[in-house]
């Protein structure tokens, strides 16, 4: 359960350009991979909002 929760927060805080851009530069490569990962699942069902939001107008 703790784990969704952390997952939940995490997804909240990569909606923010700010904090990805710090979220992405620290690590190793391989650790940027993971991030850039987490960052497109975060913001995917963002894209499908906007994405709608562009066909209505």
């Amino acid at each position: 359960m703790k784990l969704n929760n952390m997952y939940k927060s995490l997804d909240y805080d990569l909606q923010d350009p700010e904090y990805v851009a710090i979220y992405l530069i620290e690590g190793s490569p391989k650790e940027f991979y993971l991030a850039l990962r987490n960052v497109m699942r975060a913001n995917q069902g963002m894209s499908e909002n906007d994405s709608r939001k562009n066909r209505n107008n």
